[in-house]
């Protein structure tokens, strides 16, 4: 054994590491969710606004040769 394993504590302070990294992953996994829906949302509504605007251009563009 090492020195630097101080009673053999390595694996165990690992093993604590680790589960408290996940539980935080859980806890955390409901704001990603609604973060990720929100910015998915956002991409949508650039996308629909730039059709509008085409549309509205080429409306404009009908209208003029009328």
């Amino acid at each position: 054994m090492e020195i630097k394993d101080l009673a053999g504590l390595s694996e165990p302070l690992k093993k604590l590491v680790e589960t408290i990294s996940n539980a935080i992953g859980k806890l955390y996994e409901p704001t990603h969710i609604k973060r990720i829906a929100k910015a998915k949302s956002f991409k949508r509504d650039l996308e629909l606004k730039d059709k509008l605007k085409e549309i509205n251009e080429i409306s404009n563009v009908v209208e003029k040769k009328k």
